[in-house]
């Protein structure tokens, strides 16, 4: 199983195919740097209390070097939660929904091996959009979700 960098790493290399082998090899190298400074800082602080000051100081690259790769922390945090997302959805490209009972095995045991990969993700995807507000009995009863909501 991959490790988050690893992951990350995979996603970069497959990104800006367009530019020319040294500068997409520089570029990389340094949307590498940002990530792994970005995710680091991320386990010791909030979101919003992340600079474009921190991750250059971490990193040792220049600020226009940040820029030139994204429009600003909030950015850099889509950007980075968009790579988790992709890396979970693969986790479960090839499943078959109607023949395989292990998904929540494979999930737990993806969770329990990555877990900054769930850390970070989790610290980028907490807002109101992503919280349940209201429950649809009948898309509930289609996908069996009925069966396991239990109410206190």
């Amino acid at each position: 199983m991959q490790n988050n960098h690893q992951i990350l790493e995979e996603c970069w290399n497959n990104g800006d195919k367009n530019m020319n082998v040294k500068n997409n090899r520089r570029r990389r190298e340094s949307q590498k740097k940002i990530e792994k400074a970005f995710i680091g800082l991320l386990q010791s602080r909030q979101l919003k209390e992340i600079t474009v000051s921190d991750i250059i100081k971490s990193t040792g690259l220049n600020r226009s070097t940040f820029y030139a790769n994204y429009l600003d922390i909030f950015d850099l945090a889509d950007k980075t939660r968009g790579i988790l997302e992709n890396e979970f959805s693969n986790l479960f490209a090839d499943y078959d929904y109607f023949n395989e009972r292990r998904g929540a095995l494979k999930m737990f045991q993806h969770i329990k091996e990555n877990q900054l990969f769930y850390q970070t993700y989790f610290k980028l995807c907490y807002d109101d959009k992503h919280l349940i507000s209201v429950y649809d009995p009948k898309r509930a009863e289609q996908e069996h979700i009925h069966d396991n909501l239990k109410y206190h």
